[in-house]
């Protein structure tokens, strides 16, 4: 078993398909692999995978044996032994909305699910410690929560962050929805996309949101502004830095009103502000970022 859920370099395998009344077997070629050691079954647009330990990685150019039925899985369905999702095993799977994974479950790769642009549906399990890069790149998910267990989050993932976490590296899938727990210590836009809507802070008292608006504790530095903030924004006297993207992709902002505390404007601060008309910069300003008014079009 391990050489087919654990080999770093799966070998190619010769893979047969066949239909049987409303189910179809597959049957693959694992060199070393005892046959009542794996078992894959798809049935109704459901794939079951059951065995022990971790998948092997695949990659692109090099899927996994079960690619052959991208087309028609709905769901996948990992059952309690399987300790770990290879990476790109579900990759670009089109038609796959839904995946069930065990408890019990330790890591999932890079790519696992990237492109599956139908997946909607994946409850992580407490226990998973690894989550790899991409790993749900381009999904339709909307909401997930990360367990309490993790302890890697390697490269662009999502949403929801647990406690103990103290730094984000990089979240994906733009979340509109986040919770920023109690434990987190630092705070960039540029780490959590650029498409949030709704922000909560639960018991953290190193930042603050007001008006939409997050802000460092003390107030010196603009972190974030949540998309739905429309119209003339007023910073309020005291703020030192724009951070970097705080106000990104922000849409429905027409003006900006920079008091003369502020020395610093962040890179791609305002970009894509699209209806951005008018904008103040103070004489005290010392720094403005590459980009801090990239595509902010109305701006004359």
């Amino acid at each position: 078993m391990r050489e087919f859920f654990d080999a770093s370099n799966a070998p190619e395998m010769r893979v047969d398909v066949r239909e049987k009344d409303d189910a179809f077997l597959l049957e693959a070629d694992l060199p070393g692999v005892k046959k009542e050691d794996i078992s894959l079954d798809v049935n109704d647009g459901v794939l079951t995978i059951s065995g022990s330990g971790a998948m092997a990685d695949y990659a692109s150019n090099s899927p996994a044996p079960w690619a052959c039925f991208k087309s028609i899985l709905r769901s996948v369905v990992v059952q309690e032994g399987v300790t770990g999702i290879g990476s790109f095993a579900f990759f670009k799977h089109p038609a796959l909305e839904s995946a069930i994974l065990p408890a019990g479950l330790k890591s999932i790769g890079v790519c696992a699910f990237g492109n599956c642009g139908k997946l909607s549906e994946a409850a992580l399990p407490e226990g998973l410690t690894h989550l790899g890069n991409e790993a749900f790149k381009s999904t339709a998910l909307k909401s997930v929560v990360l367990p309490e267990s993790l302890e890697t989050l390697d490269g662009r993932a999502f949403a929801e962050i647990p406690e103990g976490v103290t730094k984000i590296i990089q979240l994906g899938c733009s979340p509109k929805k986040i919770t920023l727990p109690s434990t987190l210590e630092t705070l960039n836009a540029d780490k959590i996309g650029y498409g949030v809507t709704d922000l909560t802070i639960n018991n953290n008292d190193r930042f603050v949101k007001r008006d939409g608006i997050v802000y460092s504790a003390d107030g010196k530095t603009i972190i974030l502004c949540e998309k739905g903030v429309a119209g003339n924004i007023i910073i309020p006297d005291g703020a030192i830095v724009i951070g970097e993207s705080a106000f990104r992709n922000c849409r429905e902002i027409t003006g900006i009103q920079i008091p003369a505390s502020v020395k610093s404007i962040g890179q791609s601060a305002f970009a894509g502000d699209n209806k951005l008309a008018s904008v103040a910069l103070p004489e005290g300003l010392t720094s403005i970022g590459n980009s801090a008014f990239f595509e902010c079009t109305a701006l004359e």
